[in-house]
């Protein structure tokens, strides 16, 4: 599964050029609703809980269709140094959980901006702990 191309295909189907974000494309933490994406997209909506203390939480996926329709999902128990860990390790759930069913054209939505901006300029642009998360999401 090509990632990069999946989020490039999007980038460009959006008007965005040269794979960098435009104003009002990367929403805030709190988006105020959910979209279902185009044809031929499934969205891939990822979280993580985690606690400072014991260093563990949770990753979870949802992924739905173009009708926003249920298609699958998924939640483990995780070990992260850092929220941005924990995140990126959501992120690489969701993508795994992708390739499994055989799906090319993925949108990731995750409160984490910065792991999105990552994911999607494939730079070390986020936190450095999750860079190593993100780039095996990207070379799924």
């Amino acid at each position: 599964m090509a990632i990069v191309t999946s989020v490039n295909g999007f980038l460009e189907a959006t008007g965005v050029s040269e794979g960098r974000p435009q104003r009002g494309l990367v929403h805030s933490s709190h988006p105020a609703g959910w979209a279902p994406p185009c044809l031929p997209f499934m969205k891939l909506n990822v979280d993580a809980s985690w606690e400072a203390n014991s260093k563990r939480g949770f990753a979870g996926v949802v992924i739905r269709n173009h009708e926003g329709n249920f298609v699958a999902a998924k939640r483990v128990q995780i070990g992260a140094p850092s929220v941005a860990v924990a995140e990126a390790s959501a992120i690489l759930l969701g993508c795994e959980l992708a390739k499994g069913l055989g799906l090319e054209c993925i949108i990731v939505e995750s409160d984490s901006k910065e792991n999105i901006l990552s994911l999607a300029q494939g730079s070390a642009r986020g936190s450095w702990e999750a860079f190593p998360v993100i780039s095996k999401s990207i070379y799924l």
